[in-house]
């Protein structure tokens, strides 16, 4: 099966990503280098800053990832490894792409409900079954489910389950994605962790709700005025009046005197 290598846009223009072996599909046509949306190829090489492709036609092609297109709203290609996995009757599994004529949607979970010869028979999530072929293209985009991370299982429910979390991945150890954890499990959560301590830490230090970069900029020590701050100053500014100049006459009635504005706050 195809498992996705996560790369940003800006990596899947350096050439260290396209590593000999892997399978580069493009999402979108690459007209001035002979490239269409759809096709895909192995890495063979890299030759003169180029990644060398061998097509499932056996032709081989060249590709510059630098010239890659800047402008897009999606990834020009999607890069992936190879993985080899064993199915067995009962497995479960979740799908890494969709399919929307049958219903496959990237995420679900399904199971191996039976292998017969060269089709295996998956029961989808809603209870729907389909017969997979060899050669169809949803067996490469398949993978086992007996672990999943916290994105992917939102919206399941399971009665025992095993939370995994370590020191390690502070940045992801959240109280959101602790929560998300706990309520997947309807009655037996076991939490399995190298450091209780350091982790329950980062869990209440850290709430996993974006952060405003005024947020950010207070916790790294810079004192960014805040919103109601910023507007208090404007304020004071709005309403200072204005000194006119020797013999030139003043810009306006002074208004502060007049109105009596009180910027103590």
């Amino acid at each position: 099966m195809l498992d996705r290598v996560t790369v940003t846009r800006e990596g899947a223009r350096q050439l260290k990503g396209y590593q000999e072996g892997r399978v580069v599909a493009f999402e979108t046509n690459l007209t001035r280098q002979g490239l269409a949306r759809g096709e895909r190829g192995t890495v063979i090489g890299i030759k003169d800053g180029k990644i060398e492709l061998a097509m499932p036609d056996g032709e081989i092609r060249r590709f510059d990832p630098d010239r890659l297109p800047r402008n897009l709203k999606h990834d020009a290609v999607t890069i992936f490894e190879r993985k080899q996995i064993d199915l067995h009757e009962g497995d479960r599994i979740r799908w890494t792409a969709k399919d929307p004529e049958r219903g496959l949607l990237n995420g679900d979970i399904a199971h191996v409900a039976r292998i017969d010869g060269d089709t295996i028979t998956v029961k989808a999530g809603n209870g729907q079954f389909h017969d997979l072929p060899r050669g169809d293209p949803m067996l490469e985009r398949l993978d086992l489910a007996y672990a999943i991370n916290v994105h992917v299982a939102q919206g399941m429910t399971a009665k025992d389950g095993i939370i995994m979390m370590s020191e390690r991945e502070r940045m992801l150890n959240t109280s959101a994605a602790f929560l998300v954890a706990v309520t997947r499990i309807a009655e037996n959560a076991t939490l399995v962790t190298d450091n209780p301590a350091r982790v329950e830490r980062q869990v209440e230090a850290r709430s996993g709700e974006k952060s405003s970069a005024i947020e950010t900029a207070r916790e790294n020590g810079n004192a960014l005025p805040s919103p109601t701050e910023k507007k208090d100053r404007e304020l004071v500014l709005e309403r200072t009046p204005e000194r006119s100049e020797p013999g030139r006459g003043s810009s306006g009635p002074d208004l502060s005197r007049d109105r009596g504005y009180d910027f103590g706050m």
